[in-house]
């Protein structure tokens, strides 16, 4: 039968329970006939004695009044008829033993009986004390013999046979009282002795069940469950009780633990970046398979040596510091920053077997290490990612925009020397047309400069080599100069220029904040109508100092308020292409902010304007 272990202990622990119960309602059976054994007692020697006391006193009212003699009945105690008390007294005698009788039907019969013959002879003797005090002495005394006679047999009635039947019957039940009250004790001890013992039993039972069922069954499924994130499938128990349910819920979260496991392992074996797990001494423990490709090792010659050994001689410090930073991090300062490192190593170059690779013969890379310590494991578990190939193409990037930027500059420096010269007629009059020419060749060479210097300043920015100068700088000053620099175009432009009065102080480069600004201005210039109006203004938002540049121009796209900041993007209308513009101009902004920790983003509404806002940390 297929139980639960539930239903199981409620059936161990409810048989003895029951039999408990069994056992104590006998106890008190037995308690309760022994009560009424020893109450039935007391009862009969009542009984008895009443009895006893009442021959006695029926005995002394025959020798008061059974004489039926003159001198008696004319005696002064009989005329004033003295046996009424004690025929009284013998009233409430009887009474009191009809009361103890209880369910003595024999013994309630002989007591009203003999009270009948009281009330009888009571009123025998009434009247003739009444017939005495009335003188007639004579009709009394005529038929004494026969009074008598009848008086004698009242009194018999008073205290028949069976009276003496009962009191002996009482007083037998009294001589064997004491042995059943032995009895009903013995039975007792027998009882209480039967019930000790098979609770033992049944409590032996009961840990025999817990210890060699429940507890062996836990100890195979401690066993099982030890097998886990071994990769070896759980047996499941057989039954249908809680633990087998258990073991079959573990097994299934095995199979699943296993078959998780698995696509883990592949992914780790088929990862291309090198998975490795570093312990508290800086050895390695484990390795992917493109550790082996990264480091020109076989993983088993990269176990157990340490990671420095691998590491470029100027980068070990720096390799060590980082590991020692991520194992005393603390938790609450957990996090992704400072987690990774860029390091340089040499990888064995030609067959993996022999020694471990050195300098002279092995291929430097360039690695960026990703960590996480783990204080349960004391181990650092790492993602090794090889950008050898990025900062190739990043220099290879740099050296190209340099030589492109010096072989595009040089010549337009001497056409704009030379555009200067027939500008001033140094080379001769030029005509109206040839005057048109000139400028628009000056406009569109100035353009290309100007996209070579924002080329050279996005790539200065990205690759670290853009200087700070940071110092407290006045927003209102800012706005100022702003105004000083585009003025005259905004007034060309027939565009109003608001600058609402601040005097909050920022932590900034003046130069660097200024072009922002300027690109920012200039943008809403380009893109307004004749008699709008450009604001400016700042105010705090926490620790920061928001700058707003709001502009009443026709507003941009949704979907183009973050890519507007990326390079060369524009608003996709045909307003904006008649504008120009080279598209670096929002991507520097954007450099220039992040570099001073703040964010930069645009509000539009179509048709209302636009709002561009950038954050700069406060002075305080």
């Amino acid at each position: 039968m297929r139980l639960s272990l539930t239903a199981k202990a409620l059936i161990l622990i409810s048989v003895p329970l029951l039999f408990e119960v069994g056992s104590a309602w006998l106890l008190l059976d037995l308690q309760k006939q022994a009560e009424e054994e020893a109450e039935r007692a007391n009862r009969s020697r009542a009984v008895s004695d009443q009895i006893n006391q009442i021959s006695r006193n029926i005995y002394e009212v025959w020798n008061t009044v059974s004489s039926a003699s003159r001198g008696t009945w004319l005696s002064s105690s009989f005329l004033s008829q003295s046996y009424k008390k004690t025929f009284n007294g013998l009233r409430e005698q009887y009474t009191y033993l009809i009361n103890l009788s209880g369910k003595n039907e024999k013994l309630v019969k002989c007591a009203k009986e003999a009270m009948a013959a009281i009330d009888e002879a009571e009123a025998l003797l009434d009247k003739n004390c009444l017939d005495l005090r009335a003188g007639k002495v004579e009709e009394v005394f005529a038929n004494h013999k026969d009074k008598e006679k009848q008086l004698k047999q009242l009194y018999k009635q008073m205290l028949s046979q069976e009276f003496f039947l009962v009191e002996h019957e009482e007083e037998e039940f009294l001589k064997n009282s004491p042995v059943r009250l032995r009895e009903y004790r013995q039975r007792t001890i027998s009882i209480f002795v039967v019930a000790m013992a098979a609770h033992v039993i049944f409590s032996v039972i009961l840990v025999v069940f817990l210890v060699g069922r429940v507890t062996s069954r836990l100890g195979y499924l401690g066993r099982e469950v030890s097998k886990l994130g071994t990769g070896r499938p759980l047996l499941p128990l057989s039954g249908g009780d809680e633990i087998a349910s258990l073991s079959r819920a573990l097994s299934t979260m095995a199979t699943e633990l296993n078959a998780l496991l698995r696509k883990q392992g592949a992914i780790v074996n088929n990862a291309r970046d090198t998975i490795c797990a570093i312990d508290d001494k800086g050895c390695f423990l484990s390795i992917n398979p493109a550790g082996e490709e990264l480091f020109g090792l076989y993983s088993d010659e990269l176990i157990a040596s340490r990671f420095i050994e691998y590491l470029h001689p100027a980068d070990k410090e720096i390799a060590l510091a980082w590991y020692q930073g991520l194992k005393s991090k603390s938790e609450k300062s957990r996090g992704t920053e400072g987690n990774t490192v860029e390091l340089r190593l040499y990888r064995r170059t030609g067959n993996k077997a022999g020694n471990k690779a050195g300098k002279d013969s092995a291929e430097p890379l360039t690695t960026l290490w990703s960590g996480q310590w783990s204080e349960a494991d004391r181990s650092l578990f790492c993602v090794i990612h090889d950008i050898s190939e990025r900062k190739e193409l990043e220099k290879a990037k740099q050296e190209f925009t340099a030589m492109l930027t010096h072989d595009l500059r040089s010549p337009l420096a001497t056409i704009r020397g030379l555009l200067e010269l027939l500008q001033a007629g140094r080379l001769g009059a030029l005509s109206d047309r040839g005057c048109e020419l000139v400028e628009m060749a000056d406009r569109n060479s100035t353009r290309m400069m100007n996209l070579i210097n924002d080329l050279l300043d996005i790539e200065k920015i990205n690759s670290g080599t853009m200087p700070l100068e940071i110092e407290e700088v006045a927003v209102g000053e800012l706005f100022q100069e702003v105004e000083l620099s585009l003025g005259q175009w905004m007034k060309e432009s027939r565009i109003a220029l608001k600058i609402n009065q601040t005097s909050y102080k920022v932590f900034a480069d003046r130069d660097k904040l200024s072009r922002v600004l300027f690109n920012l201005v200039s943008n809403a210039v380009k893109f307004s109508e004749p008699g709008c109006r450009v604001t400016l203004s700042a105010m705090p938002e926490g620790e920061y100092i928001k700058i707003s540049v709001t502009d009443q121009g026709p507003g941009i796209p949704a979907d183009k308020l973050d890519s507007i900041f990326e390079r060369f993007a524009q608003a996709s209308s045909a307003d904006h292409k008649e504008k120009g513009g080279s598209g670096l101009g929002l991507a520097i902004c954007r450099a220039i902010v992040n570099l001073h920790g703040g964010r930069i983003w645009a509000q539009s509404t179509a048709g209302l304007g636009s709002t561009f806002n950038f954050t700069v940390l406060a002075a305080i």
